[in-house]
């Protein structure tokens, strides 16, 4: 199992989440609200969290991920936490926030508030 630290909106939940586990479906599966549009496949970016500790203990990044990510301007230790599966004990933090995307209409540019 790898200990993982959820930081949701400011709040930490600590859950020891097992090997070959999504930290976004055993999130959820728990009671934690992640924002899942797509249900988990990897075809949208509500999903998004920032790994700050414990990235070489997921599974990596795959094309289609990277893809998404780059589509929305995500970089470096952002993942989709759909498809961030757990691979090895360890301990891991992944920083989510509740976002609403907006069109900005002067400039056509997603703005996240």
């Amino acid at each position: 199992m790898a200990k993982v630290t959820y930081l949701i909106n400011g709040k930490k939940i600590i859950i020891d989440v097992p090997v070959g586990s999504s930290l976004a479906q055993f999130g959820i599966d728990n009671g934690l609200e992640i924002e899942h549009a797509c249900g988990f496949n990897c075809r949208c970016t509500t999903c998004f969290t920032k790994i700050n500790k414990g990235a070489d203990l997921l599974s990596v990044k795959m094309e289609h991920e990277s893809e998404k990510l780059e589509m929305k301007g995500m970089h470096g230790n952002e993942r989709l936490s759909c498809q961030c599966v757990v691979e090895r004990n360890g301990e891991i933090e992944a920083e989510f926030e509740s976002w609403h995307q907006q069109e900005d209409e002067d400039k056509g540019d997603s703005v996240f508030i």
